[in-house]
């Protein structure tokens, strides 16, 4: 499965795509594992007691939004794309 980070994020975690090798993992698990390889997400991927909290990005599944795949109990197999999308601000 691919990770891509589009905007800050690319800053944040120094790349534009993370490869894993897993079968299948849902996206709570996913950001569970991103959290501890890659720091600068605390920012915006953090735990709130058991429960993770996003902040302000838009994440999809295979271009669709994943609050429509199950939002954090999605499951996403080997070959899928995961788009983390930060908020764009402009005037």
């Amino acid at each position: 499965m691919r990770v891509r980070l589009h905007g800050i994020l690319r800053k944040v975690v120094g790349v534009k795509e993370i490869i894993l090798d897993y079968e299948e993992l849902t996206l709570d698990k996913l950001f569970h594992y991103l959290t501890e390889h890659y720091k600068g997400l605390a920012h915006y991927i953090f735990k709130n007691g058991e429960k993770l909290s996003i902040r302000g990005i838009i994440i999809l599944i295979n271009g669709r939004h994943a609050m429509f795949q199950g939002g954090l109990k999605a499951v996403i197999k080997r070959g899928d794309v995961v788009d983390l999308i930060p908020p764009v601000h402009g005037g």
